[in-house]
C-alpha cells in the first residue's frame, strides 16, 4: 500500500471502535484486566473515549485507509499542567501490518501542527513543550522519535510494567 492512500484526521466519536482495536494490537499489556493474558476491548473502549471526551484538552488523530476508511493508526495529545502549553504524546500506534511504511511519521509531522494551532485558537497559548515517555528497552521507538525531534530528557526508572521509561 502506498502512503498516499492513507489520510491523517482528527478522530471522531465514531472512530472509537477502531482507535480501541489498534491501540489493544499496539499495547496490549495497558488493556488486560486483573491477571488476564488477553487484552480487554472494554477497557480499550473506555479508555479511549475518556480520552475523546476530554476535548477540548486532548487531540486524537488516526491514519486511515483511503477508499476502505480502515484505522490503521492513532495518537493521542494531552494538555498538561492546565494551560502552560505543554503537552504530552500519550500513544501513538501503527498497527503491525502497516509499520514501516512512513504511517507513524505521517501521524507526527500533520498532528503536530495542528496541536499547536489548536493550543493557539482555543486558549490562546502558544505549544510550549511536546514530551513522551517510552520504555528503554524499546530502541526502534527512541530512533523515531529523535528522528521527529525529539530530545531524549530523562529516566523515570521503573514506571509502567516494571520497565525503565525514558522521557522525551
Amino acid at each position: 500500500m502506498k502512503s498516499k492512500s492513507i489520510i491523517i484526521r482528527r478522530a471522531q466519536k465514531r472512530d472509537i471502535t477502531q482507535i480501541a482495536q489498534v491501540a489493544m494490537l499496539c499495547f496490549p499489556n495497558d488493556y488486560k484486566k486483573g491477571k488476564s493474558d488477553v487484552a480487554s476491548k472494554d477497557i480499550s473502549m473506555n479508555w479511549i473515549t475518556q480520552r475523546m471526551n476530554l476535548d477540548p484538552f486532548s487531540f486524537v488523530f488516526i491514519a486511515e485507509t483511503i477508499p476502505s476508511k480502515k484505522i490503521i493508526g492513532f495518537a493521542i495529545y494531552l494538555m498538561i499542567g492546565g494551560l502552560s502549553g505543554v503537552v504530552e504524546l500519550e500513544l501513538i500506534g501503527v498497527d503491525e501490518k502497516y509499520r514501516k511504511r512512513g504511517i507513524g511519521s505521517q501521524i507526527i509531522i500533520k498532528s503536530e501542527p495542528i496541536v499547536a494551532r489548536l493550543l493557539q485558537l482555543r486558549f490562546s497559548k502558544p505549544l510550549y513543550k511536546l514530551l513522551l515517555t517510552t520504555s528503554i528497552e524499546n530502541p526502534s521507538s527512541h530512533s523515531f522519535y529523535k528522528k521527529h525531534g525529539y530530545i531524549l530528557t530523562g529516566n523515570l526508572g521503573k514506571l509502567y510494567w516494571n520497565t525503565e521509561e525514558a522521557v522525551y
